[in-house]
C-alpha cells in the first residue's frame, strides 16, 4: 500500500528492510542497507528515482513560490529580469501632448501585462510538469522485481543453481539446487519489500527538498534584515544590484552638487518631465558675415593652428593620487560605503585602475590564468570565483614554505649513495637495472677512502652555504599566498560535486556526484565484463603468484623484486568524464599500482618491451609517425586516401587465454637467448589478465575479460597482441598500403587507389576479434597530434602535416603563478616549441602554432620577457637534426640530490657542489658510477590534482555528502 505523503511515512519495523530503510537518512544510507549482490543494480535504480523526487519535490515549491506571488500580484527574478521596462526616448513636442504624457505609463502597463501572462504560463507549465515526475516516482512492482529477477539469474548461473519465478507471485522465486540460504533469503526479501526502498528515496529526497527550501528562506531573511539595518531598504534584489541603484544615486547627486557649485543647470525640466540631461556649455550664436567674424579674431595664426594642450601624464597619475588622499584609515576596497566622495566623479579608466590597484594577488592570478574555465556536467552551474581557482588546472603546484629539512634529508641519500658507489665498485654489473633494485634501509655503508671523504665534506659545505643564502634572501621576500582553496572544497561538498580529468585531457571537469556514480554503477553492471563477488581471495593469489615464480627463472633482482615489493591493496575503480562526447560518457580505469599482479606487470613491461622492435609499425611517440611520413613517396598517379582507425575498446575485449599463448610465441621466436623460458611468459600474461580485481563503494568485482586500463604491461602487451594479426594479415606489404603505424589502438594508413579499392581494403581488414571503426578522407585527417593534409601539387611527398587541437581544448598550460621552479617552465616551452617543429612540415604551419602557443601563455600569466627570451632560443632551422633518432644510451643511475619542489633548491647550484667533490675525488681513480653528472631530482609537493584526489574521495565516500548529491536547480 502506498503511503499518503513521502514526508511522513509509516514504515513497518518488523522486519530488518523495515527497520534498515528506516534509519537511513541519505541516499548512500539507503543503497548501503541492499545485499551486495544486488547493490550496483538497485542502486542505480533508487538513484534514478531519487534524482526524479529531488526535481518533483523542486517543482513543488516553484509553484508555491509561483502561487504566492501570484496571490501578492508580485513577480519572481527570473520573470521580472526577463520583461523589464524599455528605454524608449520621446521628443519633448510629443511628450507635452495629452497622449505623450500618457505614454510612459502606457508602455509600463503592456510589461505588466507581459509579465502576468508569463507568470499564468509557467505556473501551468509547471503543473503539468509536477504531473509527469509524480507519474515517474509512481512504484512500479514489476520492473522493480525484473530488476531483483536479472540480478538472481546471473548469481544463480555464477552459483550453478536454477531458481523459477512469476512476478505476480508475491511469495518470491523458487530456488533450487545448492542455493545459499542467505542468497535465498536476500532474494525473498528485496521481492517482497521494494516499495520500502522506492517511498523511502522518494522520502529522502523530499527532505532534502525541505531542508535547502528553509536554508534558502533563513539566508533571504538574513539579507533583508541586514538590508533593513545597513541601507534602510527592504527589498528582495540581490546585493549587487542594490549597490549599483545606489552608486547611481550617488552619483547623481554629486553631478548636482557639482553643477550648483559651478553655476550649470544639470538639466532642464518642463511640466515636471527631465526631457534632457545635457549641459549646456555653449549658447547658439547667430550667423555673421565671414569678414565680420574675422575681424573679431584677436589670435595669431600660430596660436589659431596651435595644437589643443593635452593633460600630461603626471596629471592623469595625479587623478589616482589624488583619490589616494581623500581615503580615510578606514577605506577598504571590497567595502563600497568606505568609499571617498570624489570615487564618483572619477572616469570609468580611472576607476578601473583602482579596481586593479587594489586587487588582491590570488584575484589578479586567477583572472589573468584561468579565463578558459572548466568543463561544466549541464546540470552544473558554479561562480566564477570557483571556476577561475579550478581553472588554473590539475598540474598547478601549491606554494610552500622553504624548507631546509628536505636539503638535508638530500644530502644524506647522496653520502649514502656515494658510499654505495665507492664500496661495490668493483662489482658493478651492467645487468644491475634500477627500477628492480630492493635498498635494505636498515643497512650503513662504511666510510669510503679519505679523498671521498673530503669530497662529500666539500660538497656539504657548499650546499650549507648555499641554503643559508637562500634562507636570508627568501626571508626579506612578501610572503606568496595561495588560493582559497577551502572555499572551492566547501562549495564542492555542500553542493554534491566533484572536480575530474577529463580524456583526451582537455582540461577539469566539474559533475554531480549522483550523476557519476550511476554512470560507473551502469558501468559495472555489464555481467560480460565484470562479476561481483563476496571476498577477493587475495592470500590464494599470494600463494599462486611465490608457488609459480621459481619457474620463472627470473634474474635474481627480478625475483626479490617480486618478493618484497608485492602489495596487497585492491584497485579502486573510477572514471573520468568523456566531455567530446554527447551526452557525456565515462572511461573507466583502473589503478592497480599496488594490487598483488602489479610487480609482475612491471617485470613483463620491462622483459616485453624489447620485443617491439621487430614491429616497425608500432609507434610511440608522433615523431616516429613523422619520420615515417617523411619517407613515404607516391607509387603511381592514382589518388591517396588518409584513413585512420580507432580499435574500439581494445583493453577490455582481449582475451586473456589467446593473449598469453601470443606472447608465448613472440617470446619463443625473439627471446632464444634468455634463460626465461616461454612458458614463464605465458604464465605471467595469465596471471595478471585473470587476476583483475577492482572494488567500487565497498563492492568487490572480479574483471573478466581484458587488461586492466592501470597496469603497467598493458600498453606492450595489447601492441604485442594486435602485431600477430598485423603480421599475419601482412598489412604493411599489401597492394596500396604507402604507409601503415598504430600507436596502441589508434591506426593510420596512407593508401594509395581507388575508392573500391579502399572499400575493400577497409572492409576486408581485422584485427581478430576486434571491432575497428574507420575514417577516410583525400583532403584531411587526424591522428594523434597530427593533422595531415593534402594540398594540390604535391610531387616529392604525399602529404603536408601540422599541429592538430581538438577544438574542445581549454590550453591550461601550467600557469606563471604555480609554485613550480623557472626550469620546469622554461623545459616545458621549449618542448612545446620542438614538439610543433617536429609536427609541422612547414614554416608557416610551425608559424602558426607557436603564435597561438604564445598568445595562450600570456593568457596563462607568463610575462613577455620571459617567453621571448625562451621562444627565440628554438628555432625551425634545426628541425633536421630534431628529427633525427636519439642515439640509445646506457641505462646509468647519475648521482642525485632528491627532493621536491622548494624556493630554496633555487640557490643551490648543483655544478659548484659537484665541483667541489670532484677538487678532492680525482685523486683517486674513480668508478664509471662516480663518475656521472650530479642533478637536482624534484618531485612536485601538493598540487590540485591531489587536493581534488582527497575531496573526491572524500564527498563519494560520504553520506552526508552523497545524501545531497543533486544540485538545486538555479
Amino acid at each position: 500500500m502506498a503511503p499518503n505523503s513521502v514526508r511522513s511515512m509509516e514504515v513497518a519495523t518488523t522486519n530488518r528492510y523495515g527497520i534498515a530503510t528506516n534509519n537511513a537518512s541519505t541516499l548512500a544510507e539507503l543503497i548501503s542497507t541492499i545485499p551486495q549482490s544486488w547493490r550496483p543494480s538497485i542502486g542505480a535504480y533508487l538513484t534514478t528515482i531519487y534524482r526524479a523526487a529531488t526535481k518533483l519535490a523542486n517543482v513543488q515549491n516553484t509553484i508555491a513560490a509561483y502561487q504566492r506571488h501570484t496571490a501578492e500580484k508580485s513577480f519572481p527574478a527570473s520573470i521580472k529580469n526577463s520583461v523589464k521596462d524599455p528605454k524608449i526616448q520621446f521628443s519633448k513636442e510629443y511628450l507635452g501632448t495629452t497622449e505623450g504624457s500618457l505614454a510612459g505609463g502606457s508602455i509600463k502597463d503592456q510589461v505588466l501585462e507581459a509579465q502576468k501572462n508569463i507568470l499564468k504560463r509557467a505556473l501551468m507549465l509547471k503543473e503539468e510538469e509536477l504531473a509527469a515526475l509524480q507519474s515517474v516516482i509512481k512504484f512500479d512492482r514489476a520492473a522493480w522485481r525484473r530488476e531483483v529477477v536479472d540480478v538472481a539469474s546471473r548469481t544463480a548461473t555464477a552459483y550453478g543453481v536454477t531458481f523459477k519465478y512469476s512476478l505476480e507471485n508475491d511469495a518470491g522465486p523458487e530456488w533450487s539446487g545448492n542455493a545459499q540460504g542467505q542468497l535465498q533469503a536476500d532474494c525473498k526479501g528485496l521481492w517482497a519489500f521494494g516499495d520500502l526502498f522506492h517511498y523511502r528515496a522518494v522520502a529522502i529526497a523530499r527532505s532534502l527538498a525541505d531542508r535547502s527550501l528553509i536554508e534558502k528562506t533563513r539566508n533571504l531573511n538574513m539579507k533583508k534584515k541586514t538590508d533593513q539595518d545597513k541601507m534602510d531598504i527592504d527589498s528582495e534584489k540581490p546585493t549587487k544590484e542594490l549597490i549599483d541603484d545606489s552608486i547611481k544615486a550617488f552619483e547623481s547627486r554629486l553631478k548636482t552638487d557639482l553643477a550648483r557649485m559651478m553655476g550649470t543647470s544639470p538639466g532642464k525640466r518642463r511640466g515636471g518631465i527631465l526631457t534632457s540631461d545635457r549641459q549646456f556649455k555653449k549658447t547658439r550664436q547667430q550667423k555673421q558675415p565671414q569678414q565680420e567674424r574675422q575681424a573679431e579674431q584677436p589670435f595669431s595664426r600660430q596660436e589659431r593652428e596651435a595644437p589643443k594642450e593635452r593633460p600630461s601624464q603626471e596629471t592623469r597619475v595625479m587623478t589616482l593620487r589624488s583619490f589616494m588622499a581623500e581615503c580615510s584609515k578606514d577605506f577598504r576596497p571590497w567595502l563600497i560605503e568606505t568609499y571617498p566622495c570624489i570615487y564618483g566623479s572619477l572616469s570609468s579608466q580611472t576607476r578601473i585602475k583602482i579596481d586593479f590597484a587594489f586587487m588582491r594577488p590570488w584575484e589578479i592570478d586567477t583572472l589573468r590564468v584561468s579565463k578558459p574555465g572548466v568543463f561544466k556536467h549541464p546540470d552544473v552551474v558554479i561562480p566564477d570565483d570557483i571556476e577561475y581557482m579550478l581553472a588554473v588546472n590539475h598540474k598547478f603546484i601549491l606554494h610552500q614554505r622553504p624548507e631546509q629539512h628536505d636539503v638535508d634529508a638530500a644530502k644524506q641519500a647522496l653520502v649514502r649513495s656515494v658510499r654505495n658507489k665507492w664500496l661495490f665498485r668493483d662489482n658493478e654489473s651492467s645487468e644491475f637495472i634500477p627500477k628492480f633494485h630492493v635498498p635494505n634501509k636498515r643497512w650503513r655503508p662504511p666510510l669510503a677512502s679519505r679523498p671521498i671523504e673530503q669530497g662529500l665534506e666539500a660538497a656539504m659545505a657548499v650546499i650549507d652555504s648555499q641554503v643559508r643564502q637562500a634562507l636570508t634572501t627568501i626571508a626579506t621576500r612578501p610572503p606568496v599566498k595561495n588560493l582559497n582553496w577551502t572555499k572551492v572544497q566547501e562549495y564542492l561538498s555542500d553542493q554534491g560535486l566533484i572536480a575530474k580529468l577529463t580524456d583526451k585531457n582537455l582540461g577539469l571537469a566539474v559533475l554531480p556526484i549522483s550523476w557519476y556514480d550511476a554512470q560507473c554503477l551502469q558501468l559495472l553492471a555489464d555481467s560480460e565484463t565484470y562479476k561481483p563477488v563476496f571476498d577477493v581471495p587475495i592470500q590464494e593469489l599470494i600463494d599462486t603468484l611465490y608457488g609459480q615464480l621459481s619457474s620463472w627463472r627470473l634474474p635474481p633482482a627480478m625475483d626479490k623484486y617480486i618478493r618484497q615489493r608485492t602489495l596487497r591493496e585492491i584497485p579502486e575503480f573510477h572514471a573520468i568524464p568523456k566531455v567530446h562526447k554527447k551526452p557525456w560518457k565515462l572511461r573507466p580505469i583502473v589503478p592497480s599500482h599496488s594490487w598483488v599482479t602489479t610487480t609482475t606487470s612491471t617485470v613483463l613491461d620491462h622483459l616485453c618491451q624489447p620485443l617491439l622492435e621487430n614491429f616497425p609499425w608500432i609507434v610511440a611517440s608522433s615523431k616516429q609517425v613523422i619520420n615515417q611520413i617523411e619517407k613515404v613517396k607516391p607509387l603511381s598517379g592514382k589518388p591517396v586516401w588518409i584513413l585512420t582507425a580507432d580499435v574500439v575498446a581494445f583493453y577490455t575485449n582481449i582475451p586473456p587465454k589467446q593473449c598469453s599463448n601470443i606472447l608465448a610465441g613472440w617470446w619463443r621466436v625473439f627471446g632464444k637467448t634468455s634463460a626465461i623460458p616461454y612458458q614463464a611468459i605465458r604464465k605471467m600474461a595469465r596471471f595478471v589478465m585473470q587476476n583483475n580485481y577492482l572494488s567500487y563503494q565497498g563492492q568487490a568485482f572480479h574483471q573478466l575479460n581484458g587488461l586492466a586500463m592501470g597496469t603497467s604491461c598493458a600498453p606492450v602487451v595489447a601492441n604485442l597482441y594486435a602485431a600477430w594479426f598485423e603480421k599475419k594479415a601482412r598489412v604493411v606489404h599489401q597492394e596500396g598500403v604507402l604507409l601503415y603505424v598504430r600507436y596502441i589502438d589508434d591506426i593510420l594508413c596512407l593508401f594509395q587507389g581507388t575508392k573500391e579499392e579502399v572499400q575493400n581494403f577497409v572492409s576486408g581488414y581485422t584485427i581478430g576479434p576486434l571491432s575497428l571503426t574507420w575514417s577516410i578522407n583525400r583532403l584531411r585527417n587526424e591522428f594523434l597530434d597530427i593533422e595531415l593534409i593534402q594540398e594540390p601539387g604535391l610531387t616529392q611527398r604525399v602529404v603536408h602535416t601540422r599541429l592538430f587541437r581538438k577544438t574542445m581544448n581549454r590550453h591550461l598550460y601550467i600557469p606563471w603563478s604555480s609554485a613550480h621552479p623557472l626550469h620546469v617552465k622554461k623545459g616545458f616551452v621549449k618542448a612545446e616549441l620542438t614538439r610543433y617543429i617536429i609536427l609541422c612540415s612547414k614554416f608557416e604551419h610551425f608559424a602558426d602554432a607557436r603564435k597561438e602557443l604564445y598568445g595562450n601563455l600570456r593568457r596563462r600569466g607568463y610575462p613577455v620577457r620571459v617567453l621571448d627570451e625562451w621562444f627565440i632560443q628554438v628555432s625551425y632551422e634545426t628541425r633536421a637534426q630534431i628529427l633525427l633518432p636519439k642515439e640509445k644510451k646506457e641505462d646509468r643511475a647519475p648521482l642525485m640530490l632528491s627532493g621536491h619542489y622548494n624556493p630554496v633548491w633555487d640557490f643551490v647550484d648543483v655544478n659548484k657542489v659537484a665541483a667541489a667533490a670532484h677538487e678532492f675525488w680525482l685523486k683517486e681513480k674513480l668508478p664509471s658510477s662516480l663518475t656521472e653528472p650530479l642533478i637536482r631530482s624534484l618531485g612536485r609537493t601538493t598540487s590540485l590534482f591531489d587536493l581534488l584526489s582527497v575531496w573526491n574521495k572524500t564527498n563519494l565516500l560520504s553520506s552526508a555528502t552523497v545524501g545531497s548529491t543533486e544540485p538545486q536547480p538555479r
